[in-house]
Order: structure tokens, then C-alpha cells, then sequence
């Protein structure tokens, strides 16, 4: 099969050809995930979004670039959202919990 083909029967949905897809670059793109994630749960969780993200985003890959480096330039982008993201949870909550402190403290003068 040659890339084009797989790459049309990755965006026809073809079960085989993503799940080649998706082993061809596990480890590697795992090991991103395990590198920033803070559990291993969040790592696949991280991967199976960035993953996602690629399908999603498959129709616009240009034929004259290389998928390999195509595939891991796209989920690293995937991968620094997902980790703003969740960092910036994290300090929205942070803040709201310090707010309530201050609050706390306020009050009792």
C-alpha cells in the first residue's frame, strides 16, 4: 500500500490502516506523554486526545512533507495545549482556594 492510499483509508475511517498508524508512532509519542504527564493514566489520556487531534486534522496533511515529522509536529501541539490547559485549571483552582483563605482570615479581624 502506498501513503497515499493508507492515508485515504486512514480518513476513510479504516479500522486496520489508523490502528497501523497509531503503532508506528506509540512509542515514541508515548513517551512524550510520560515525559510531562504526572501519572501514566494522564499519559494515555494525553496520547489518545493528541491522536484525536491528528485524525481530525489528517485532510490537511500535504502530501510533499514527511508524515512522520507531519504526525509528530501535530501532536506535540496537541500535547502543549492539553498541558496549558490543565495547568490552567490548576491555578484557577489554586487561586480560588486562596481567595476563600483570605476571606477566612478577613473575617476573624
Amino acid at each position: 500500500m502506498s501513503r497515499n492510499e493508507f492515508i485515504q483509508a486512514c480518513l476513510k475511517n479504516d479500522k486496520a490502516a489508523r490502528h497501523q498508524l497509531i503503532e508506528q508512532h506509540y512509542g515514541f509519542l508515548m513517551g512524550m506523554c510520560r515525559r510531562y504527564a504526572k501519572s501514566n493514566d494522564q499519559a494515555e489520556t494525553y496520547f489518545a486526545q493528541a491522536f484525536m487531534d491528528i485524525f481530525k486534522h489528517l485532510p490537511e496533511y500535504n502530501d510533499n512533507e514527511d508524515l512522520s515529522e507531519w504526525i509528530k509536529k501535530t501532536f506535540l501541539v496537541s500535547l502543549i495545549f492539553q498541558l496549558k490547559s490543565d495547568r490552567s485549571a490548576y491555578y484557577v483552582s489554586t487561586t480560588a482556594r486562596m481567595d476563600e483563605k483570605k476571606k477566612v482570615h478577613t473575617d476573624l479581624f
